[in-house]
């Protein structure tokens, strides 16, 4: 079977917010209900800090067959529910910051109730052996290179509060690469205290692979592929860890 690149991108979209829309690589379009506005309390001059929790977050990359032999291959649901990082709140979006890392060695290749979750091509269950392969696959030196980079890594370079919503200017690094994303978001509080005691955070877009310069996977010379662009979707949940400095 295909041994997809599924993975690759699969931090990409942690700094954004936002349900589940389809959008070009790197511009999601964002609709969600805002409970609370964030960036926008009152808490002095102070920065607070709020920690990720990975008992309540999870991304998902969803990775496609292509090319004339695409029956021949499967559709991927790569999941990981180990995220963890930060985010420091100021008065403001453009005082805020955020780190999120993503495990390489906690990835999930088609774990069952993922694939019966989305149902439609991901319905049919695909067997133990071809899982771990194309598992090992991506961890692999030529793929994620887990033994050599551990951590998908997103580190906030600016926020910008441009009317209607803000966008982040996002360093990315996946095995040794480093790509800069600007991203549009948006995000609610699940607790209305003043600053909020907690954050909830979605967000889903496509992304082309190359823009990380990433070679989509093929074998039997582009017969049966990787397709370039995939989706990721990511829901994360933040608690509030007290007070931080810049």
């Amino acid at each position: 079977m295909l041994r997809p690149k599924a993975g690759v991108i699969a931090a990409l979209a942690a700094c954004l917010i936002a349900c589940y829309p389809q959008a070009r690589p790197g511009r999601a379009r964002i609709p969600i209900r805002v409970k609370q506005p964030l960036g926008s309390h009152h808490a002095g001059s102070r920065i607070v800090g709020y920690r990720i929790d990975p008992a309540r977050s999870w991304l998902r990359v969803l990775v496609y067959r292509a090319g004339p032999l695409a029956n021949l291959g499967h559709d991927h649901v790569v999941s990981n529910r180990a995220l963890r990082g930060w985010l420091r709140l100021g008065e403001s979006w453009t005082q805020s910051s955020f780190v999120i890392e993503v495990p390489v060695g906690d990835f999930v290749v088609d774990d069952e109730a993922e694939r019966q979750a989305l149902g439609g091509v991901f319905a049919a269950a695909v067997a133990p052996a071809d899982r771990r392969g194309t598992r090992a696959h991506m961890l692999g030196p030529f793929q994620l290179d887990a033994a050599h980079h551990p951590l998908i890594r997103l580190r906030s370079l600016a926020i910008f509060a441009p009317s209607p919503r803000p966008a982040a200017r996002v360093e990315v690094r996946v095995a040794g690469h480093r790509a800069v994303l600007d991203l549009p978001f948006t995000a609610s509080a699940f607790a209305f205290s003043n600053p909020p005691a907690g954050i909830v955070a979605r967000t889903a877009f496509e992304l082309r692979q190359t823009r990380l310069g990433i070679t989509p996977y093929q074998v039997m010379l582009g017969a049966l592929r990787v397709r370039d662009r995939v989706e990721v979707q990511m829901s994360l949940y933040a608690v509030r860890s007290g007070s931080a400095e810049n």
